[in-house]
Formats: structure tokens, C-alpha cells, sequence
């Protein structure tokens, strides 16, 4: 019985890790060093997502930034946002889509900030294994708004 727990815990910590890598070397460079939130257990309450974030689906804001459709939310202030691949443009199991889609929304939502002054403190991927689907980004200011202003209605 004590060899079979202590296979198991090895397991998880390996799983871990791997995951914690596979992450790393999939995500933005800015976010290369973050540990991963893990999309399983995240919700909009533990993010303290206040604008445009359901319970059942995360943030729900559908944006068009250039020809890229996204999804974010943010906190109260709109200095912590989440932003998201458009879940509508993959199909459930194309995890490829959601990790290169992801890492595409991060950049043109990166671009639109450093246009506008707005600096990024830190860049977190949202994960579940070695599918990133959406970053939770740290403002020095609100950088929300200039996000709602590129909302699409879907």
C-alpha cells in the first residue's frame, strides 16, 4: 500500500512538472517564467474577475482587436484582465487552436496597450495541461476600457 501511494504522488509530481514545462515552452515569452493557473480550478471569483465574467463560462466579452476575435474579462478596477482566445473560433478538442490563439490574443492585446501607454506588469498563462487558453494579464492602470471599446456583437 505505501509503495502504491508513493508511486502515485511521484506521478503527480512529475505530471506536474511536465505540465508545468509543456506550459512554458508553449506560452508567450513574457509569460515563459509564471507559474500556470490552473484553468480546472480557476474561476471569476479566485481571479477576482468582476466585469464580464460568468461562472459557467469565464470572461464572456467578445472583442475584435484587427481581424482577431477575443474573449476577455476583467477585475473592478480593469487593472487585472483575462484574455482569452475566442471559444467560439475552435472546434471542443482542437487544444492547438486554443494555445495558438491564445498566445495571438496576448500579442495583439499587447500591441493595443504599448500604443496607449498602458504597461503590462506581469503576464500569467491560464492552462490545463499543455493547452494554454488565455492569459491573466497585471496593469500599472486600467486598460480595460480601451478593451470594451472593441466589442463585436456575436
Amino acid at each position: 500500500m505505501i509503495k502504491v501511494v508513493s508511486i502515485l504522488i511521484v506521478c503527480l509530481f512529475l505530471t506536474s512538472c511536465m505540465n508545468k514545462l509543456a506550459v512554458s515552452a508553449l506560452s508567450v515569452s513574457t509569460a515563459k517564467e509564471s507559474e500556470p493557473i490552473d484553468m480546472l480550478s480557476a474561476t471569476c471569483g479566485n481571479l477576482k474577475l468582476t466585469q464580464d465574467c460568468s461562472w459557467y463560462s469565464g470572461p464572456n466579452r467578445k472583442i475584435m482587436i484587427g481581424n482577431k476575435f477575443l474573449t476577455v474579462g476583467a477585475d473592478e478596477e480593469g487593472k487585472t484582465v483575462a484574455v482569452m482566445q475566442d471559444k467560439d473560433k475552435c472546434g471542443v478538442f482542437d487544444l492547438d487552436c486554443f494555445t495558438l490563439g491564445s498566445n495571438e490574443a496576448y500579442k495583439s492585446v499587447k500591441d493595443l496597450y504599448e500604443k496607449n501607454d498602458i504597461v503590462t506588469n506581469s503576464v500569467t498563462p491560464m492552462a490545463s495541461g499543455a493547452t494554454i487558453y488565455g492569459y491573466l494579464l497585471k496593469l500599472d492602470k486600467d486598460g480595460y476600457t480601451i478593451l470594451k471599446n472593441k466589442t463585436v456583437n456575436k
